[in-house]
């Protein structure tokens, strides 16, 4: 593992850089570590209690009383030990008659000595190289001048002692020959070596072209011996590269920070022992694991009037618009008793005009629940409570419209669904008013409540769309993905008609690089609301379905909503606020902002695509209303698919947008892995309604 984390250092940071000799440390010091490491441990010591003995060991007796001995098996631990010592005498075995070979041209040769090096001239051709200080070449093989310039790369080697490298490397081979890592780490440190040598041999860069003639000149070697430094090999190619690449800059040197870290990563991860030892002054407990947690109704069944209020989208009874519920409410008589959900420490205990005296208890598993708007408090901050213990009575504290409990689930600080963890029942005997009948099918097809994060695909947005077509919504929608898959822009569209026959038209964009923030639609076409906003802080984009020809937002400084119509009746539109008409002009002082749109040809959106400065990525904006463009004229290639097949830019251009039902865009890898090569810088998918 310690190797390969080397190996692709080197790989990734240093390979094309020309500190030779700096690689050249580096990849020694892998090689070192790899065997150091491993015994180095740290020590990581645990105390534990003390368990009781518990036998559970068995002996299966057979009919007659007997042991029944196991089936002999084959020793796998054996079998792999055998095939690895076969492996280590193999290569062994390889090397020792490598050193035989070199041996053996060294006998027969005419040796002769110069300057500390020694010189090995052979009787028949071979590709020169050198094994320590001994050089070893065939003189009639080459001119003086090629036999001087060889024999100098030869002596860089012999100064540097590399073949002390190349031993070190065969014998880790040899102890390692199952690792694959070992192969490539020994190619690339006999190859850093051969760079050592080229930089140092030539100089000027006339002598840098002879002496790449050179080595093409004899590119083909005629010994197997992979111990020795030859001047002729297989990396040629390679060695002419990095001989002419520019001299790399000093600073580049911090490459080589990146491995201290990795390193010391890899000691807390692989090298850390962990010691067990037991705690005798702990009393010995039971071992079964605590029990999960498991939560309660603040309220007893029977004081439950009704849950007047869920979680998730809801109507202000005080701003009368749509806001994020992050809990429930439990209408209940004013003293009722509240009780604590589930075992934990009280973390506030007070009060403010907004949530009236209320109540934070935090638990296990990063749990906590909220109760608000209570008559008192019987604990304070700091207290242990369990579960079922009283806590306080129902009241109608701070901003509230009546008698409740506003109850919170929170884990990991954001609001969960009470109901998902607590069955909450109601005793039809708590109230004696009727309860309402069961919602049919039918009341459920008037309001939706959808959720469009950055991970919905495809398929669940077409979900969507054809369950508000069931009840005549026309649901129209532009996404763009990330290569992740991930949702990073997203324009929605709704139209449609209420129960009583008013159209309707809304619409929402959104866009966010690192992914869209959680979108809820919530439609209820009994009561005439639309409305799309972001989950969590919930800032909603909410119209009253009306009738008209046009839409008006109302933009109002006070909290009272305003229902904006805009009537056409013979070609002239006339303006309705609150079933008032009123003059254009007037629209300010009611602070109204109306767009009117006069051309019925005309859409709402404006979407516009691009291209931006990222590679293979394309844009897409919404605008206000107006009309439908496709602008890709600085995309290089786009690839257009209408309804599933490969189509062109005229083709888009000529399309309606009226015709329009959704637009997608794929870019970089999404694309090409659904389109192939043709889908290289992005692809446009259209679907029209027909």
């Amino acid at each position: 593992m310690l190797l390969l984390l080397f190996l692709l250092s080197y790989y990734v940071f240093l390979r094309r850089e020309t500190f030779f000799i700096s690689n050249r440390f580096f990849l020694v010091v892998g090689l070192i570590a790899s065997f150091a490491m491993p015994f180095i441990t740290i020590t990581k010591t645990v105390y534990i209690e003390r368990a009781p003995l518990i036998h559970s060991g068995t002996v299966e007796l057979n009919s007659l009383g007997t042991v029944v001995e196991p089936e002999p098996s084959l020793n796998w631990p054996f079998a792999i030990l055998a095939i690895y010592l076969l492996g280590i005498l193999i290569f062994s075995i390889r090397l020792i008659f490598q050193l035989l070979a070199i041996r053996k041209i060294k006998k027969r040769g005419l040796v002769s000595q110069e300057d500390g090096y020694y010189h090995v001239k052979t009787h028949k051709w071979i590709s020169p190289f050198s094994f320590f200080k001994y050089i070893f070449y065939f003189p009639q093989q080459f001119t003086r001048q090629e036999l001087n310039t060889i024999i100098n790369h030869e002596k860089v080697h012999v100064r540097q002692y590399h073949s002390l490298d190349i031993l070190f490397i065969e014998i880790v081979h040899i102890l390692q020959w199952f690792n694959p890592t070992i192969w490539f780490y020994k190619a690339a440190l006999k190859q850093n070596l051969e760079f050592i040598a080229d930089s140092q041999a030539c100089g000027s860069d006339e002598r840098k072209k002879e002496y790449q003639y050179l080595m093409l000149k004899q590119a083909t070697a005629n010994h197997n011996i992979s111990i020795v430094n030859p001047f002729f090999n297989s990396i040629i190619k390679k060695r002419i590269v990095m001989l002419n690449q520019r001299k790399s800059k000093r600073i580049h040197l911090l490459k080589f920070l990146p491995i201290l870290p990795l390193l010391g990563l890899f000691l807390m991860g692989f090298n850390t022992k962990e010691v067990i030892k037991f705690n005798d002054t702990l009393p010995i407990t039971s071992l079964s694991e605590p029990a999960p947690l498991e939560f309660i109704s603040p309220l007893k069944p029977q004081d439950i009037k009704k849950i007047s209020s869920g979680f998730g989208p809801a109507m202000s009874p005080f701003t009368h618009t749509m806001d994020f519920h992050n809990g429930i409410d439990l209408i209940a008589s004013k003293g009722k008793n509240v009780m604590a959900s589930a075992d934990g420490k009280v973390e506030v205990s007070s009060s403010s005009n907004k949530n009236g005296n209320y109540i934070v208890i935090k638990h296990q598993d990063a749990y906590s629940t909220k109760y608000l708007h209570l008559e008192d408090r019987a604990v304070k901050t700091g207290d242990k409570v369990q579960k079922g213990q009283l806590i306080g009575h129902v009241g109608n504290t701070g901003k509230s419209t009546g008698p409740h409990l506003h109850f919170e689930v929170l884990q990991y600080k954001k609001p969960i669904n009470p109901e998902s963890i607590i069955p909450f029942k109601i005793d039809p005997s708590s109230t004696s008013s009727p309860r309402k009948k069961k919602e049919t099918r039918s009341d459920t097809k008037k309001r939706f409540e959808l959720v469009i994060q950055k991970e919905t695909t495809d398929k669940e947005l077409k979900g969507m769309k054809a369950k508000l077509a069931e009840s005549g919504v026309d649901f129209s929608y532009m996404v763009v993905h990330n290569e992740a898959g991930e949702i990073i822009d997203i324009s929605l569209k709704l139209n449609g008609k209420s129960q009583n026959g008013e159209s309707f038209a809304n619409s929402f964009n959104s866009s966010n690089n690192e992914g869209i923030s959680p979108l809820v639609i919530f439609i209820d076409l009994a009561h005439n609301t639309v409305s799309i906003g972001s989950k969590g802080t919930y800032t909603s984009n909410t119209s009253k379905i009306t009738g008209g020809m046009g839409k008006g937002r109302v933009k109002s400084k006070n909290h009272n909503s305003k229902e904006v119509i805009v009537k056409k009746a013979k070609g002239v539109n006339t303006i309705h606020i609150n079933g008032e008409e009123v003059e254009e002009d007037e629209l300010s002082q009611h602070g109204v902002k109306i767009s009117i749109n006069n051309d019925s040809k005309r859409e709402e959106n404006i979407m516009l695509m691009r291209d931006s400065d990222n590679d293979n990525d394309i844009e897409v904006i919404s605008q206000g209303e107006g009309f439908f463009y496709v602008d890709t004229d600085d995309v290089k290639n786009p690839l257009y698919v209408i309804d599933g097949k490969q189509s062109t830019k005229k083709a888009v251009r000529e399309l309606s947008p009226g015709d329009i039902d959704t637009i997608n865009v794929l870019k970089g890898n999404a694309a090409e892995k659904k389109y192939g090569e043709a889908a290289k810088d992005g692809v446009i998918e259209i679907t029209t309604k027909n």
